[in-house]
């Protein structure tokens, strides 16, 4: 990280540089152009437009990327002065460098690490831009950025925290095994019915949470890496478990065969019973 940000800095300047010469030679040409023009000499056509070229190649290439850097610097103060300067000071943490995100922060007494989105684990079913959520604190770098703190509105009102551009939400580690026990086990869940990738959901609000998780169970025990081939499929369709808060979500690919309904879940394959079959199916009838 430490190694790219050496070589993009590296590059800016070298660009900055060539930028900074060609304009140099662009105003020597345009001087050169405005002698001559006093002393009523002939000004080739060549010379007028060199010294334009450079001129306004120079601005763009030297001038410009400084004017960006200076704006966004300008823009970042700006935004510290309104998203940080607000807050308590206990809901401000300090680090030297991004990479010390890697080994989590202490924020008000709670140690927080990041949670990588896995299978069946901690998993939101519609993407961090989907949340709703507030301000809660803020992360300050030796460099002057931050990244505001923002916790996600969900069902247990848990410490689930995320940040700025960081994909991964940040959780109390002692927090860990039971929020991720009580979306496992304990969520009631809505479904979002698919028979087509290219048609819209249809949503079903009356779930059996805990049959769903049964058959998940069942899948994750018994399921195994190759599913029926294709030419075995009669029909297929798509079930999306999700929690109210959309923080947890079970995935199934449904696909008819001779033998019954073969499930799919992150890349398991099971053939399921009647009864839990005849369930998923009612899901078409809603």
């Amino acid at each position: 990280m430490a190694f790219m940000a050496m070589v993009i800095a590296t590059g800016f300047i070298i660009v900055v540089v060539i930028g900074l010469a060609i304009l140099l030679l662009g105003v020597i040409l345009d001087i050169i152009w405005g002698v001559r023009k006093k002393k009523e000499e002939n000004v080739p056509v060549v010379l007028k437009v060199f010294a334009l070229l450079f001129t306004i190649w120079g601005v763009l290439q030297g001038i410009g990327p400084l004017a960006i850097v200076a704006g966004m610097s300008i823009k970042s103060k700006l935004d510290y002065r309104h998203e940080v300067s607000s807050l308590p000071k206990d809901s401000v943490i300090h680090l030297k460098e991004y990479e010390d995100l890697d080994n989590g922060f202490d924020y008000k007494g709670k140690h927080f690490e990041g949670i990588h989105y896995k299978r069946n684990d901690f998993n939101s079913y519609k993407g961090d831009e989907h949340f709703k959520t507030t301000k809660e604190g803020a992360i300050v770098f030796d460099n002057g950025k931050h990244y505001l703190i923002e916790k996600v509105e969900n069902n247990r009102d848990s410490d689930i925290f995320i940040l700025g551009l960081v994909d991964d939400p940040y959780i109390a580690v002692d927090e860990v095994d039971d929020i991720i026990d009580y979306y496992r086990n304990e969520a009631a869940y809505i479904c979002d019915v698919s028979e087509d990738f290219n048609e819209e959901n249809t949503t079903v609000y009356t779930v059996d949470s805990d049959k769903v998780r049964a058959i998940r169970d069942y899948v994750e025990a018994e399921g195994r890496p190759y599913g029926p081939k294709e030419s075995e499929i009669k029909d297929r369709f798509y079930l999306y478990f999700y929690s109210e808060d959309a923080m947890y979500y079970i995935s199934f690919s449904c696909m008819e065969t001779a033998d019954g309904l073969v499930v799919e879940d992150y890349g398991d394959y099971a053939l399921l019973s009647d009864s839990d079959a005849a369930y998923l199916r009612t899901f078409l009838e809603k």
